[in-house]
């Protein structure tokens, strides 16, 4: 069992235990991404013939993303508390291998909690994080990228009890994610043979968001 998965396991018991006991809030946010750093590439060489494939190690998104995200949290003191996120991520026009894919998504699981900097009577300052996984595919005939580590790191100012809703919160953050990737080399003569290339590509991003406790 990896950290990932002890994190969220951990955070579904806390969540459980202390229904009964307090309220467990949620809250919804929308959101926009954009892509930060170089493209950076390097040659992955094959350990038992003499081939290799030249791929990103780094990777900017072409287009700003849509972020969405729906959270349920449980507080364990007036300033600390542990929280579940989900939702997902939408790309338009992004190349791979030289075809471009009109739109991908993914959808990230993640645990982890929030820590309130300053809190007032109707306003809170507060930092948040989440590690998890993020799951999706996106593959053509030779290679296939797919599921995942995607972490958040986020400054929120949060306006309690505001209309409609629990709270209003403008959230900036930073997200990094992990993507595996495998490629298909193809034989071409009698002096190679066919091999599955495995390898990851990082990903760099910023968001800004609203969100909306319900």
């Amino acid at each position: 069992m990896n950290i990932v998965s002890i994190i969220l396991m951990l955070s579904i018991l806390s969540l459980n235990s202390c229904a009964a006991d307090a309220q467990v809030n949620a809250d919804f946010s929308v959101g926009a991404l954009q892509s930060i750093g170089k493209n950076k590439t390097r040659l992955v060489s094959s350990s038992t013939q003499a081939v290799g494939v030249s791929t990103f190690t780094s990777k900017r998104y072409s287009e700003v993303g849509l972020r969405v995200r729906f959270v349920l949290s449980k507080s364990l003191t007036d300033r600390l508390c542990i929280a579940l996120q989900s939702g997902f991520n939408v790309r338009r026009n992004e190349e791979f291998w030289g075809e471009t894919f009109k739109y991908i998504s993914a959808v990230p699981i993640q645990a982890g909690g929030s820590y309130n900097i300053l809190k007032k009577k109707r306003t809170v300052l507060s930092i948040t994080a989440f590690s998890g996984i993020n799951v999706f595919k996106v593959q053509n005939q030779f290679a296939k990228q797919y599921s995942g580590f995607i972490q958040d790191g986020e400054l929120s100012y949060s306006f309690i009890k505001y209309g409609f809703f629990k709270s209003i919160r403008v959230k900036a953050g930073y997200e990094f994610q992990i993507d595996n990737e495998t490629f298909f080399y193809k034989s071409t003569d009698a002096y190679s043979r066919d091999e599955d290339f495995h390898y990851k590509t990082r990903r760099n991003q910023i968001y800004f968001a609203f969100a909306f406790g319900l």
